[in-house]
């Protein structure tokens, strides 16, 4: 009696210990069948998240933390990669069809790029000598050098997809984009309003709504871009040339390409 009322007084003895010593003392058999079940269960349970951190331990020890920490970043920058590609047809009957065109200017948005479209065509060799000096559109020039031996109607395509590409490229060097963003340059309404919606994300500062171009916008500027070029380039294209007119790592361009799909 004495060893009972002590253990009752004494404070490292949880509540749940003591109902579960009255149940052994005085339960009926249904009481003590649970019990017994329970304890069984938690058995389980510790014994599993035993081995859960035996084996963590181990592939910790095995790869390193530093390893698998990189592992998992990658894991996480390839989900959200995913999230930014254009649309992808995994039944497509050729190479063509898996990313479409259509999917990257709509029949709208290619219509409205007519005039910009004949003025890129119009640019003279010295006009295109001075845009490869200036850089970062070394893929716009290469697209308006090679549509010289392509047919009238593939010419009047790429030339539309140059200056498409020159204002992804362009938006692509900006962080917070003004509103009269490309304005100046001719751009139609629609192909703005589509820079805009699909390439930039909204921000709330100092009162006021701002777009701005984040990391993952960049990426995705990154992949529509690529599979723009595949389209007027035969389905090839320059990752070197793109990712430096993009302004990106050469690292990050080869984790689209793959993120694509694409053979390297």
């Amino acid at each position: 009696e004495t060893v009972e009322t002590t253990k009752d007084q004494d404070p490292s003895v949880s509540y749940r210990d003591k109902v579960d010593s009255l149940v052994e003392a005085f339960g009926t058999n249904k009481q003590k069948r649970a019990l017994n079940v329970r304890r069984l269960n938690q058995v389980c349970s510790e014994t599993l998240h035993h081995s859960v951190s035996k084996a963590a331990n181990t592939v910790i020890e095995q790869k390193g933390l530093e390893t698998l920490q990189q592992e998992v970043a990658e894991t996480e920058s390839k989900d959200e990669l995913a999230l930014h590609l254009p649309p992808c047809n995994a039944d497509a009957d050729s190479p063509e069809n898996v990313y479409l065109f259509d999917d990257l200017l709509s029949p709208a948005e290619f219509g409205a790029l007519e005039e910009a479209g004949a003025k890129m065509a119009a640019l003279t060799p010295e006009e295109l000598q001075k845009m490869r000096s200036d850089r970062g559109c070394l893929c716009v020039v290469k697209i308006l050098e090679n549509m010289q031996t392509a047919g009238e109607e593939m010419r009047e395509k790429m030339a539309r997809c140059a200056y498409y590409l020159s204002l992804l490229l362009k938006l692509a060097g900006q962080k917070n984009v003004s509103r009269k963003f490309v304005q100046e340059e001719g751009c139609p309404r629609i192909i703005q309003s589509k820079l805009f919606r699909t390439f930039t994300v909204e921000t709330f500062n100092n009162g006021r709504v701002q777009n701005m171009v984040s990391s993952s916008m960049q990426a995705k500027l990154a992949a529509y871009s690529l599979a723009l070029l595949l389209h007027v380039g035969h389905m090839t294209a320059d990752l070197t040339l793109l990712h430096r007119d993009l302004g990106i790592t050469e690292a990050r361009m080869i984790e689209v390409a793959k993120s694509m799909r694409l053979t390297l």
